[in-house]
């Protein structure tokens, strides 16, 4: 993560982060992400703008982080409860995902984990999307496309 670090998501959940110093901070970072993704926004493949302006999966569950070894695709599969949705968030990659643990009071044990926050960010030949969960578990995914479909639930 470049811009919102695990540092900052450390001190969000530290007594830290209950100051008007901490805020400061904050919104300082959610408009450099704005700013970031208005740079970029023309350059990003059109599903990751879409992805981008329609969803906030700020903690939502994670059911699924999967892999396909077969087609090197993989998957978050992300439930919305309140809108009884399933969201999956899929990656034709350009190369292996760098996926890092993060620790500290801003990530724990937490069953299901929770989609935390996430960022896009351009490199020569193709995009990032950098996601980090509640459990300390951080991707970058290197892609060159990806795709996104909603799912309603239903009863049996």
């Amino acid at each position: 993560m470049r811009i919102i670090t695990a540092e900052i998501i450390n001190k969000m959940s530290s007594p830290e982060g209950d100051s008007p110093e901490f805020d400061i901070l904050w919104n300082g970072k959610l408009e450099e992400l704005e700013a970031n993704f208005s740079e970029i926004k023309d350059r990003l493949p059109a599903t990751a703008v879409s992805f981008y302006e329609k969803y906030n999966l700020a903690g939502c569950a994670v059911f699924a982080r999967a892999h396909n070894w077969e087609t090197e695709e993989y998957q978050f599969v992300i439930g919305k409860p309140a809108e009884q949705k399933i969201v999956f968030v899929g990656y034709n990659l350009t190369s292996n995902p760098e996926i890092d643990m993060f620790h500290g009071e801003g990530f724990g044990i937490q069953e299901p984990a929770m989609w935390l926050y996430d960022e896009f960010h351009l490199k020569k030949n193709y995009a990032e999307h950098h996601v980090v969960f509640s459990d300390g578990l951080s991707y970058i995914m290197p892609f060159n496309s990806m795709f996104v479909r909603e799912c309603n639930f239903f009863d049996q």
